[in-house]
């Protein structure tokens, strides 16, 4: 089967990236165990499940979102999505081929990390052994994931039978609760809810810790355009996904610190360099700062069909995501980005992902030359919000009340690197998240000629101030591509 690559990402980033900006549903179905070493979120308009039948496959939770009506008014025919949770002690049977030393090597790779977080820049010496440590890890899940015993669970919606079974990818170098892991990816027709066959997309996390071996699976059956939000979900499932004990069961002890890593050379590593980033297929080309990661994108993929880029830096615990999103406009001037719900789902997801604590928007200075469209909210002048009724949020706000409570506003005469844009609306809030603290989200809308794009910043604890300079240098070498005549 086809092997992917995606890009490698950081796992101070990775552990707290459930406040991803995308709009998602509300997270407060909960369950987690010790024993088990988990703590699942799922959205509010999921139920928990019976898990009595899948004892052999080592399920511990399962749950799934039916849907009853569907955007059109119409009743539902089985659509909606499943998850179960899987929890097994490592073993020949569980996991076949897995190597006696993986959690040896888990640790090694864990105690680099750590030791890279110490230093004020990483050798090369120490940046090519985390990489080495990965990739071994990497290999190892791979080859996990792809045996029969392991697929057998994402695989359970076609039968028992591997021989019926559909075609698979499999994807390395992904993360699941900042750990390594592997990711099984199915599409292919299914039984629904309804028990009726129809389209069905499912992904499977598999990855390895304190000797147990974890497997997440999803499977999705949609709309045609989705208009359920059911991706939405899964991202949010995926994405909060916690481990209560992240430390590798080994007896290692911390590798000694190579002369280099303590600063002793500071030349720039090829991800430490400013780097311009230009995409005419996207209509765009933008600075890399010094200080951000640029995520590699396979466009082949869903979740990257509409990025145009993707930016990270992470301090001490501290992070900051810069995304853009680039959305295709018909010649009807349709578009897959719906505007109206764009600015349903800002206000009512921030409010019901931030269940504890102050919600407070946070206001953009006047549009002028010196403080363009593209700026960023000034976090001084913050205003507290009053939470919505709770059958208001579980409901959705609307659009009127969106705008009424200011957490949206349009921009006139709207310039984005020298270019007048149309549609320009933007958004700022700030809120508290459990185990991570600040969490300030911002986002920018606005179309140019065949294309809208939308710009997302994301910035956790202190993340917003230590890199609010180099986020303003993105926007400041941020320019739309013309169209190709």
């Amino acid at each position: 089967m086809r092997r992917l690559r995606s890009s490698l990402l950081l796992l101070a980033c990775a552990a707290v990236v459930a406040a991803v900006p995308a709009p998602r549903a509300v997270a407060d179905k909960v369950a987690d165990d010790d024993v088990g070493n988990y703590l699942l979120r799922m959205p509010d308009s999921w139920e928990f499940a019976d898990v009595s039948h899948f004892a052999d496959l080592g399920v511990v939770k399962a749950g799934e979102r039916k849907l009853a009506t569907l955007h059109d008014g119409t009743a539902g025919t089985g659509q909606g999505a499943r998850l179960m949770l899987s929890v097994q002690d490592v073993g020949p049977k569980t996991a076949p081929g897995l190597p006696a030393e993986y959690e040896d090597w888990l640790k090694d790779w864990q105690l680099l990390e750590e030791q890279a977080k110490r230093v004020d820049e990483v050798s090369e010496d120490l940046h090519a052994r985390i990489g080495a440590a990965y990739d071994k890890l990497d290999k190892a899940l791979v080859t996990l994931a792809e045996t029969p015993d392991v697929r057998r669970l994402v695989m359970s919606r076609w039968g028992r039978d591997p021989a019926a079974w559909p075609a698979y990818k499999v994807e390395g170098e992904t993360r699941i609760a900042g750990l390594p892991a592997a990711k099984l990816i199915v599409e292919a027709p299914s039984g629904n809810l309804g028990g009726n066959d129809a389209p069905c997309v499912a992904v499977q996390f598999v990855f390895v810790l304190r000797k147990k071996l974890t497997r997440l699976a999803i499977w999705r059956w949609s709309t045609p355009k989705d208009r359920e939000k059911l991706k939405d979900d899964v991202d949010m499932i995926e994405l909060s996904f916690e481990v209560l004990k992240s430390e590798a069961l080994s007896a290692k002890k911390p590798p000694p610190s190579a002369p280099a890593d303590d600063g002793g050379e500071k030349g720039d590593k090829p991800e430490s360099k400013r780097e311009p980033v230009k995409d005419l297929a996207m209509g765009f080309e933008v600075v890399k700062p010094a200080k951000f990661k640029l995520k590699e994108l396979d466009r082949s993929k869903e979740s990257d069909r509409n990025v145009g880029f993707d930016m990270s830096a992470v301090d001490a615990g501290s992070d900051c995501i810069v995304e853009l999103l680039v959305y295709r406009v018909g010649r009807a001037g349709t578009t897959a980005f719906d505007l109206d719900d764009w600015m349903k789902n800002l206000g009512t997801n921030f409010f019901n992902s931030h269940p504890e604590g102050p919600i407070e928007l946070i206001p953009f200075p006047t549009n002028s030359e010196k403080t363009p469209f593209l700026s960023l909210p000034d976090v001084a002048k913050k205003k507290e919000l009053k939470r919505p009724p709770p059958d208001d949020l579980k409901n959705g706000l609307s659009k009127a009340d969106v705008e009424r409570l200011g957490v949206v506003t349009e921009v006139k005469a709207a310039k984005v690197g020298g270019q007048r844009v149309k549609e320009a609306w933007r958004w700022g809030m700030r809120g508290n998240l459990a185990r991570v603290g600040t969490d300030i989200q911002c986002q920018w809308t606005f179309t140019y000629d065949a294309r809208t794009f939308v710009m997302r910043v994301t910035a956790r604890k202190d993340g917003f101030e230590k890199y609010k300079a180099d986020v303003a240098e993105i926007f400041k070498s941020f320019r739309i591509l013309e169209e190709p005549k």
